[in-house]
């Protein structure tokens, strides 16, 4: 009777907790994020981007799972969204404005890029950009990885016109495959 009740704990713990899981990998990927703000304020700029990342990792990792555990909600969507602004955003926008001194026109591009990144999920979470195999406009994690390409350039217009050129990627009408 112990064994089978001891087995029977387990079960329900199990099925308990895996509803958690994913909701616990995309807080993981906020917390990352916030990590490479702070990388990023204290002009650690290669940490603050290994902190991007690995918040990609834990973005992978959370619908992935929620799906294969049969738990995906529409609180998950809504805090991988969330989490999505603030790795995907505020923190390559951050990066930007900071590596380059806070100049004007990067500010400008920095906070252009992460309202396009506010709205573009703010619709995709109401369904207006939800394709069959994709997505209308480019995804928020492509964009931050792209303003992480765009901070080792050395031209301050160039980087300008590319991050406001990257906000405009996330709002338009773009068709853009998933991977």
């Amino acid at each position: 009777m112990g064994h089978k009740f001891y087995k029977l704990c387990i079960w329900v713990f199990i099925m308990y907790v895996k509803k958690y899981i994913p909701n616990m990998l995309t807080l993981l990927n906020a917390g990352s994020g916030m990590v490479a703000i702070l990388f990023i304020f204290q002009l650690k700029f290669n940490l603050g981007v290994l902190f991007i990342f690995l918040s990609i990792v834990f973005d992978y990792l959370d619908g992935n799972v929620a799906r294969m555990l049969g738990v995906d909600s529409k609180l998950g969507i809504q805090l991988d969204s969330l989490s999505d602004v603030i790795s995907f955003g505020v923190a390559p926008a951050l990066l930007l404005i900071v590596k380059f001194e806070f100049n004007l026109l990067i500010i400008v591009g920095g906070i252009l890029y992460v309202m396009a990144g506010v709205y573009r999920l703010a619709e995709y979470n109401v369904g207006v950009r939800k394709l069959k195999n994709g997505f209308l406009g480019v995804p928020i994690t492509f964009g931050g990885l792209i303003l992480i390409l765009v901070s080792y350039l050395s031209n301050v217009y160039l980087v300008g016109l590319l991050t406001i050129v990257c906000a405009y990627g996330l709002i338009s009408k773009i068709k853009v495959r998933k991977l």
